[in-house]
């Protein structure tokens, strides 16, 4: 899944699932399993499989409601990945997507990454967003950050 796919079968995916806008649930359309929770929850994100590939369940939700995959991002405003109701999804740029992130108001430019749960840090230097790179604690972060901070 690294690389973005674009080639969603969306009608498919509306014959095989039924999505709740009010509880995110993705559930099965028909079959053994019709009414059952489709996919399973890996790195923070609930996964489904559809024709043999592996797509994350918001963006089989948006290509549902929108008739294609979307070009940006998706977003989970509440930044948990698992909770795919419609009024915590949007489709946005990756900037935008960017500034919906965990930070540390204590720890100035240290962040939590929402994947990989490591602290990260960057800073912005003439208009550019500089990574400085994953620390395996926010304090690391920070001081890499205030580091930085002090060159300028």
């Amino acid at each position: 899944m690294h690389h973005r796919r674009t080639h969603l079968n969306v009608e498919e995916a509306r014959r095989r699932f039924r999505y709740d806008a009010d509880t995110g649930r993705l559930t099965w359309a028909n079959g053994r399993n019709e009414g059952r929770e489709a996919g399973w929850v890996f790195n923070g994100y609930r996964l489904v499989r559809l024709k043999g590939q592996t797509w994350r369940a918001h963006v089989v939700i948006m290509a549902m409601l929108q008739g294609s995959v979307h070009p940006g991002q998706i977003d989970h405003i509440n930044r948990d990945g698992t909770d795919n109701r419609l009024a915590n999804i949007r489709c946005v740029s990756a900037q935008e997507n960017a500034l919906n992130r965990s930070s540390t108001k204590k720890l100035p430019g240290a962040y939590r990454g929402a994947r990989t749960k490591r602290w990260h840090s960057c800073i912005r230097r003439g208009g550019r967003q500089v990574y400085l790179g994953m620390f395996p604690t926010a304090e690391a972060a920070a001081e890499a950050y205030a580091r930085a901070s002090a060159e300028m």
